[in-house]
């Protein structure tokens, strides 16, 4: 099964600190790779961890720069 956990590349990204663009593309990266993960994640698998369809497939759509504030911490 896929993890969907904060990889160290979202936590390092502190909005209370200046970011650099390396950590900043790192954090988008990271934040494509869990999308893409939880856009192959079947109805059964989505259920069992308490995400409807239609909520994982918001938040898959996003664009991979729009993050909510609390990843950054």
């Amino acid at each position: 099964m896929m993890s969907l956990h904060l990889s160290p590349a979202l936590r390092a990204t502190s909005p209370r600190a200046p970011r650099s663009l390396r950590a900043r593309l790192a954090a988008w990266t990271e934040t494509a790779r869990q999308r893409h993960a939880l856009r192959q994640l079947d109805r059964d698998t989505l259920r069992d961890i308490g995400i409807s369809v239609q909520a994982a497939k918001n938040e898959a759509d996003r664009p991979f720069w729009d993050c909510p504030d609390h990843w950054r911490m």
